[in-house]
């Protein structure tokens, strides 16, 4: 196969996380009726563009071809380049047959409505399906598409895509969590019997200093499966753990060359992770809408003195939405401007959220809340005003003030006792770390739950 002769496009799109918490949320929220599908057999269904020709020797078992001949593939299969972008618009084509809509946000979530009644979404990711609405509007799509392909019907999910789904329709309760996952990764690093760690990080930052001392201990190094331990634990943070992200995102940054010190830490974090296995994200319904969000900063606390952003966003008392990112690319001159950068940041995405939001409702949204505990950077957010101090700053991070001048962003102010998304920029104190973390997996947080 040869890119521009047997293919030109390969890339497929696959869900993102916060697209299926926020389906899931939304449908809790709503206590709309869930059915997990599976397409058996999806990369086999498409047939192939005419003008992408593509030829296979005869497989084993075949009769009847001359010797010397070869096979031209009609339809699409497992190994070719182009098999998931195939598949991908063959049901993106059925879908929007069945009346549905895809999301511009993102492109794996579909709507329809018809009628205030009669709402469902589909959520895709490769084959797998997730499916929500009212009863009725569930069972009609769900037998649609069993007419067209061969699906397996799960009923209410139990588990996606490694995710287990703990739900409570009438009590308006979901709980997403990863313990059996979580188990694997332990029993696969060899830590299954280790001793548990009530934080994933000590107060100590990881340092370039903290790599191999000499080459005896880079070889040592080599043998250990560091990344591979980083890249297991990575998929628990992007799912269900923000508790991880920030000593995690620590972590990855020495994955070129770990020290003995760089493992340890790694090692504490799965040890972390083997004493709250069963935590999980717990959506509750909440008496109406309630999405809002938190940004933080720790200003140069790196030791090339570059600071480390963080947001968290709620919905339904619970996280839907949360990062921490290192603000590598300039260095800050003051905490103010740490914290300003970290909310354009955080607005950025609330943006995103917010087209997201547009396709599971029809109304307007009021200007999301982001809670900030720097009165520094919640000024400049609020006014369009001058200061010496910030003329040199980007344009880039005066976003939030367009977000605000736009009636899209709300800054309001946040005790810092009670910034959840502090753990997203630096290590915390044991008595902090459990006390915010605590309150983020509670299910019960509120916009005015916060200390003037």
């Amino acid at each position: 196969m040869q890119s521009g002769d047997s293919y030109d496009e390969t890339f497929s799109p696959t869900a993102r996380w916060d697209t299926v918490r926020a389906f899931s949320a939304v449908a809790n929220q709503h206590g709309l009726a869930m059915r997990h599908l599976d397409v058996k057999t999806a990369f086999l269904i498409p047939e192939l563009d005419p003008s992408e020709r593509i030829f296979i020797t005869v497989p084993d078992g075949v009769s009847g071809v001359p010797p010397g001949c070869v096979l031209e593939l009609k339809k699409s299969m497992h190994g070719i380049k182009q098999a998931g972008r195939c598949w991908n618009t063959h049901i993106d084509s059925t879908l929007k047959s069945l009346g549905f809509v895809p999301s511009f946000a993102d492109p794996c979530l579909y709507v329809r409505r018809r009628g205030k009644s009669d709402v469902a979404m589909i959520l895709l990711y490769v084959d797998d399906i997730l499916l929500a609405g009212s009863d009725k509007s569930v069972a009609d799509v769900a037998a649609a598409l069993a007419q067209r392909y061969t699906i397996t019907d799960d009923g209410e999910p139990s588990h996606f895509l490694g995710v287990r789904f703990e739900r409570d329709r009438k009590r308006g309760v979901l709980k997403l969590s990863q313990e059996a996952y979580a188990r694997a990764v332990l029993q696969r690093f060899g830590m299954e019997d280790c001793t548990h760690s009530d934080s994933p990080a000590s107060g100590r930052r990881l340092t370039k200093a903290m790599g191999p001392a000499d080459q005896q201990e880079r070889r040592t190094m080599a043998k250990v499966p560091y990344r591979a331990a980083v890249g297991a634990l990575m998929y628990l943070a992007v799912s269900t753990r923000p508790d991880i992200s920030q000593a995690l995102s620590q972590v990855a940054r020495f994955s070129q060359d770990p020290g003995a010190q760089h493992w340890q830490a790694v090692q504490r974090i799965l040890r972390y992770v083997a004493g709250t296995l069963d935590r999980g994200i717990v959506y509750r319904h909440q008496p109406q809408l309630s999405f809002f969000g938190y940004a933080d900063a720790d200003d140069a606390g790196s030791e090339d003195k570059k600071s480390t952003s963080g947001y968290l966003f709620m919905f339904g008392g619970a996280p839907l939405s949360w990062k921490s990112k290192f603000q590598k690319t300039k260095t800050t001159l003051s905490s103010c401007e740490s914290e300003l950068v970290a909310l354009s940041y955080a607005a950025r995405h609330a943006i995103w959220l917010r087209a997201l939001f547009s396709d599971f409702y029809t109304q307007v949204l009021p200007p999301t809340i982001i809670f900030e505990d720097n009165d520094g950077a919640r000024t400049v957010a609020n006014n369009n005003k001058f200061s010496e101090k910030l003329k040199h700053v980007d344009r880039r991070d005066f976003f939030v003030r367009e977000c605000v001048q736009a009636k899209r962003v709300q800054v309001q102010r946040c005790s810092t006792k009670k910034m959840l998304a502090d753990i997203f920029t630096k290590p915390l104190s044991r008595e902090i770390f459990i006390s915010l973390t605590r309150k983020i997996f509670s299910g019960r947080v509120r916009p005015d739950d916060r200390d003037f």
